[in-house]
């Protein structure tokens, strides 16, 4: 389960950031999460609540703000959503559209601190 690296990592880095403002406790981890990031949400929060026991982060809230995927279409010129899950077509005008503009994001993007 790849989560729970990621839990780790998550940890350490907050903590690192916590000790160079001088904070005792993290209170909040805000991360946003790609719907097609790879990571699965529910293992994630599951390995998080573990590997926070004995760090600054021990008590603190995983806030996770889900990402849609969203497609670059070369034919309407917009991202848009894809056709159907796990799809690569545009919802518009059902192109094949190789890449995605949003949805694999795996970002710690805020940390509250006491």
């Amino acid at each position: 389960m790849h989560e729970l690296s990621i839990a780790v990592e998550l940890i350490r880095v907050a903590e690192e950031a916590a000790r160079a403002e001088g904070a005792q406790r993290i209170l909040v981890m805000g991360i946003r999460l790609g719907e097609r990031s790879g990571v699965v949400r529910d293992a994630l929060e599951f390995a998080f609540e573990s590997a926070v026991l004995g760090t600054l982060a021990e008590g603190s809230v995983l806030d996770i703000e889900e990402v849609p995927a969203r497609l670059n279409c070369a034919v309407c010129g917009r991202p848009t959503p894809p056709a159907a899950p796990l799809t690569m077509r545009c919802s518009v005008c059902e192109e094949l559209c190789p890449e995605l503009s949003s949805g694999r994001e795996m970002d710690l993007v805020r940390i509250e601190f006491e």
